[in-house]
């Protein structure tokens, strides 16, 4: 069931806006967030779809709602989150 890259085209959001350093945001505090919850909120973690392993979403990166949908639709197929659930830095 492993997509031929020849064959098949994957779909990709646009690439979110960075909000801080990637350090900053790897060594933040960070809480887990409903997914559907998540927009405006900076990302703490990596996620994406596998195949084929390509983040849509990094360290210290906004989520936006076109990630949400994209992580939504591919869930089962996704990595970075779990439980519909994502971890990003903590509100101050």
């Amino acid at each position: 069931d492993i997509p031929n890259a020849v064959d098949n085209k994957f779909e990709f959001p646009d690439a979110p806006k960075r909000s801080m350093k990637i350090s900053d945001a790897f060594f933040a505090d960070k809480e887990l967030i409903e997914l559907s919850k998540a927009e405006g909120r900076i990302s703490g973690t990596i996620a994406g779809r596998y195949p084929p392993g390509i983040p849509v979403v990094a360290w210290g990166e906004i989520i936006n709602n076109d990630i949400i949908e994209y992580l939504s639709k591919y869930y089962d197929k996704c990595f970075g989150i779990k439980n519909k659930m994502i971890n990003c830095v903590m509100e101050r």
